[in-house]
């Protein structure tokens, strides 16, 4: 415990530095842009050519048109230059001011972790936490390191909302061969899916924008404002690396009997094992408890990247072309060093017998018998849209024509038929662009399947 404070309080630190190292870094731009201005608002009064009436050419005229041209437009330049980092300077006091007082919390709490052994009252241990409640997904996004579809983002809050749709849609994809609870015996219920979403907000914010990905800051809120508009979402500001959240996740939720499946999107396995060297596969309890309910995303959908994450032993998986462009610029292990650091690290010292069918270590104590926490996780209600009371198998047939080549089952949703349909196909104007596409192009649907299907 008082070791685990002390890494996040050197980590707060670290943060402060980084914060006055951008801040710095901002001021330091600032002022290039001005000395460029400078310099092009005295070349014209140094170099003035003559009008025509002084002998000059129109040819002159021309050349200081363009120069006052463009000094206009990098003054311009400057203004909105210098009003994003007013504001963002402004957000980096406060994140400092906060910074400063979650120190002080953690000094605070490291003295009383370090007073605690002498009063006999060990700090507790995170595994024995029980959960129970409906069934749930949850959903880890370091968004400073992958960006979603950047035509979305720079639709602001209706790219949100898409976003945020087609998130749901594609985890419920990946899960349509699991039926965890069932309804009254018969039908298929799925988890409720938690989504959150890291990001250090001023960093990326500078990024995107330095970039052209979105053209203000504006665009960004409006974005996350959609994206958070789902129940079940939420935008997190960590003003730093995402890692150390997103482990302390797992370890916090991963034994949670109710937790069905775990995704995780952009983090870096060598920066998750330092900041929880429980995660790595040495530790059979977490490893055989949680390890199976984990699932990477790889979202560059390369090669190279699949490699790297199935060095973890967790099952690797893809959203295509859901994610754009990496903005991961942070020094990463590459394949070999991460096989290395998870071959290197000992196993336990406490042999494990049968821990696949029974998660017993051998002469373990046992657990001390308590009641268990509920979580409380409100059920996504995903009718299909029928009239109350429609015979449901007259209703699907009403959804294509009937000369078409596939029909819809009644027993599932039309997202996950079989074969599955491309909804590219049917709403996207340029439709499918893949030269040989997995999801079927053969449901005639009729006007009335088109309206449910866009609701689905």
């Amino acid at each position: 415990m008082s070791e685990t404070l002390q890494k996040r309080a050197a980590a707060w630190h670290a943060l402060c530095a980084s914060q006055d190292e951008f801040v710095s870094r901002l001021l330091e731009d600032c002022e290039t842009l001005e000395g460029e201005v400078d310099r092009l608002q005295q070349h014209p009064l140094a170099s003035t050519p003559p009008s025509l009436t002084e002998g000059g050419t129109e040819d002159d005229l021309l050349r200081r048109s363009e120069q006052e041209r463009r000094l206009q437009a990098l003054e311009d330049e400057v203004g909105a230059f210098g009003a994003v980092n007013e504001e963002l300077e402004h957000e980096a006091v406060e994140r400092r001011r906060l910074i400063e007082e979650r120190s002080a919390g953690l000094s605070n709490a490291q003295s009383r972790a370090l007073e605690a052994p002498r009063h006999g009252s060990p700090p507790p241990s995170e595994s024995q936490t029980d959960y129970e409640g409906p069934s749930f997904i949850l959903c880890l996004i370091n968004g400073s390191a992958v960006l979603f579809n950047q035509s979305l983002l720079s639709q602001g809050r209706t790219g949100g909302k898409d976003v945020a749709a087609r998130l749901i849609w594609e985890i419920e994809k990946d899960l349509s061969g699991h039926d965890f609870e069932r309804a009254g015996g018969d039908k298929p219920v799925r988890p409720t899916v938690l989504t959150l979403f890291f990001h250090d907000k001023v960093e990326l914010v500078r990024q995107l924008l330095r970039t052209k990905v979105i053209a203000s800051t504006e665009t960004w809120e409006d974005f996350l404002v959609g994206f958070a508009s789902a129940a079940d979402n939420e935008c997190v500001d960590v003003a730093g690396d995402a890692e150390p959240h997103i482990a302390s996740l797992l370890l916090t939720l991963g034994y949670a009997s109710n937790l069905k499946r775990i995704y995780v999107v952009g983090a870096q396995l060598d920066r998750l094992y330092e900041a929880c060297p429980a995660l790595l596969p040495s530790d059979v309890p977490f490893y055989v408890d949680v390890g199976p309910k984990l699932v990477l995303v790889n979202a560059s959908e390369t090669d190279d990247e699949r490699d790297l994450l199935s060095t973890s032993g967790w099952r690797v998986t893809t959203f295509p072309r859901f994610f754009g462009t990496s903005l991961d610029n942070r020094p990463r292990s590459s394949f070999a060093e991460l096989e290395n650091l998870v071959s290197s690290v000992p196993a336990p010292a406490q042999p494990w017998v049968g821990a696949v069918k029974t998660k017993k270590p051998a002469a373990a104590p046992a657990r001390p018998a308590k009641q268990p926490t509920e979580v409380t996780i409100r059920p996504r209600d995903r009718p299909v849209a029928a009239p109350e009371g429609a015979d449901m198998v007259e209703f699907y047939a009403s959804l294509t024509t009937p000369t078409s080549k596939h029909k819809f089952s009644p027993s599932a949703r039309l997202l996950v038929q079989d074969p599955q349909l491309c909804v590219w196909h049917y709403f996207s104007k340029p439709g499918c662009t893949l030269p040989h596409c997995h999801r079927s192009h053969e449901y005639d649907l009729t006007s009335r399947g088109r309206r449910v299907l866009k609701k689905e």
